[in-house]
């Protein structure tokens, strides 16, 4: 019963083979364990109504698989998950290549925040190599960009982290023990290398660069944010009476039939409850 509730009831009929197959979109989440991002089970007979009637058992057999797949997540990515998707990552890719990788721009790169956005590379006009992967093109002007590959746990809350939100605290239980020294590490403030800065404007080709007179205009705001900061940031659930209004209002219908869609939206909430 409970699978019910998670899943639903919801199934299509797939005629392959000369039988019915009971099929199930897979939750997001453990869509990547299966080839087309659906579950199949056959029902073992080609005659359509008997397959009606033998799917919800075969229903509970499907969601016994999706129960088993969920198992098999990382849960230390898992708790990352939804700061991630907020910010329209792909975590798939995470468990089907290894890495996720994301492009940051503009005001959200490491290069901008170190020269306070004064460095002129970062309008260019659109004369580029086609593959350089460091420029890419919008509005007639080639924008810096610049790419983070999260392919350890902590380069992934290096990426949470750049996102603007926070790795949850609950999900350090979840962090092997031998990552945990160097993720400490990385959860102090960042501390500017003076010295190395001094060098590098001692040598008069740099100092004149343009990167080098941003740098120095730059050198008393240099970034201390940690690469990587741990809390709690409670993110904001859209409940089903949140998509109430904005449904009806891409409706365009007499007021009629606009009662209705309310009165039924309404019931919803009375059975089921104002869930996510």
């Amino acid at each position: 019963m409970l699978n019910i509730f998670k899943y639903g009831i919801d199934f299509d009929l797939h005629f392959r083979k000369g039988k019915y197959y009971i099929s199930v979109k897979a939750p997001h989440d453990i869509a990547h364990f299966y080839s087309d991002k659906r579950c199949r089970r056959s029902s073992g007979t080609s005659d359509k109504a008997l397959a009606n009637k033998k799917a919800p058992q075969i229903l509970q057999k499907i969601h016994a698989d999706f129960d088993k797949k969920r198992l098999e997540l990382d849960p230390f990515v898992e708790a990352l998950r939804p700061f991630l998707e907020l910010s329209g990552v792909n975590v798939g890719e995470w468990y089907t290549k290894g890495v996720i990788s994301h492009e940051f721009s503009g005001e959200d790169t490491w290069l901008w925040q170190v020269t306070g956005g004064n460095y002129e590379g970062f309008q260019l006009p659109v004369l580029y190599n086609k593959q350089a992967s460091k420029l890419t093109k919008e509005q007639g002007w080639a924008i810096y960009a610049e790419f983070l590959d999260a392919e350890t746990y902590l380069s992934l809350a290096e990426l949470v982290t750049r996102l603007g939100y926070a790795v949850p605290k609950k999900a350090l239980a979840y962090l092997p023990e031998e990552w945990m020294a160097e993720f400490n590490k990385l959860t102090k403030p960042i501390k500017t290398d003076h010295r190395r800065f001094i060098e590098l404007m001692q040598d008069p080709i740099f100092s004149q660069s343009a990167m080098g007179r941003a740098l120095l205009e730059n050198i008393n705001n240099m970034p201390e944010e940690p690469q990587i900061k741990v809390g709690d940031i409670p993110l904001k659930v859209t409940k089903f009476s949140d998509l109430i209004a904005p449904y009806l209002q891409s409706k365009n219908e007499a007021k009629k039939e606009r009662s209705q869609r309310l009165i039924a939206c309404e019931k919803v909430i009375e059975f089921c409850g104002d869930l996510p």
